[in-house]
């Protein structure tokens, strides 16, 4: 790894931090129909005002031992996980795409104006993935506060880089949207039960823009197969428990991840098992 590469994943992890942060915000608010750019931070428990050096990313969180300087009320622990977790995936997207790793679009240089667009697309896709998984674990919904923007910015920018990519974007919209909504369709009848909702088709499509039809393909296979472990001790726990919706969000987005870090290795090495 050169020195052009080393030193900016360091910047992009801190910047990361401090998206995390505002991540958290994203995550309590946006359900709760609240607005994410008025108003300052406080604490859940006793309402008081969280001053600037008790909302350093994960510092603050360490110095105040998880617990509120005001009431002492324990802090979640999402707070530091979310702000962690946008670091390290927002490093790893720099360097997959450092390393030539972009699914949309031709090759294209380090620091020129199609790799920055990139980029820029691709970071703001992996902080929608983080919203909406934890938004969709604790609530149930996919909100289209966060889906449609992230839609529209993805086209714009990818296109941008790349319009010669317009042709894969839409096949991965119809791949990443289709299957999903024809899983919500099929489901009552297959399972007795919803098994998905709009939100899942809508985050899908969005996926697919992103991703690409091959990869979106493979972020739905892995969202399921992630789906069907997590739901197993349900399948030993009578008809009851198997009839018990769960939120699939969290899934894809973990799909979508691992499509976007090993997808493109991994069917290159499957489809050369059938080069003889």
């Amino acid at each position: 790894m050169t020195i052009d590469i080393y030193i900016p994943t360091g910047f992009v992890f801190l910047y990361g931090l401090a998206i995390g942060s505002f991540l958290n915000v994203v995550i309590y608010r946006v359900p709760r129909g609240k607005s994410i750019v008025s108003g300052g931070s406080a604490c859940p428990g006793c309402g008081g005002s969280i001053r600037w050096y008790d909302n350093i990313p994960l510092v603050s969180y360490l110095i105040l031992r998880g617990r509120c300087r005001g009431c002492g009320a324990p802090i979640s622990p999402r707070y530091p996980a979310v702000e962690l977790l946008t670091a390290a995936i927002f490093s790893g997207i720099f360097l997959q795409l450092a390393l030539g790793g972009a699914p949309s679009g031709g090759p294209a240089a380090i620091w020129t104006v199609p790799w920055i667009l990139r980029l820029l697309a691709y970071l703001w896709f992996g902080g929608a993935l983080i919203a909406c998984a934890f938004i969709d674990a604790e609530h149930r919904i996919i909100p289209n506060r966060i889906v449609f923007p992230t839609f529209l910015i993805g086209l714009v920018l990818l296109l941008a880089a790349d319009y010669h990519a317009w042709s894969g974007m839409f096949l991965g919209v119809l791949a990443g949207g289709g299957i999903p909504l024809l899983l919500l369709l099929l489901s009552p009848l297959l399972l007795k039960r919803q098994g998905m909702g709009m939100g899942d088709v809508k985050l899908g499509a969005t996926m697919g823009l992103f991703l690409g039809w091959q990869l979106v393909l493979l972020a739905i296979f892995f969202a399921s197969l992630a789906g069907s472990f997590y739901n197993l001790p349900k399948m030993f726990g009578g008809a009851e428990k198997r009839r018990q919706a769960f939120p699939f969000g969290p899934f894809l987005a973990i799909g979508a991840l691992a499509a976007f870090f090993i997808g493109t290795p991994l069917i290159t090495w499957y489809l050369g098992l059938f080069n003889f």
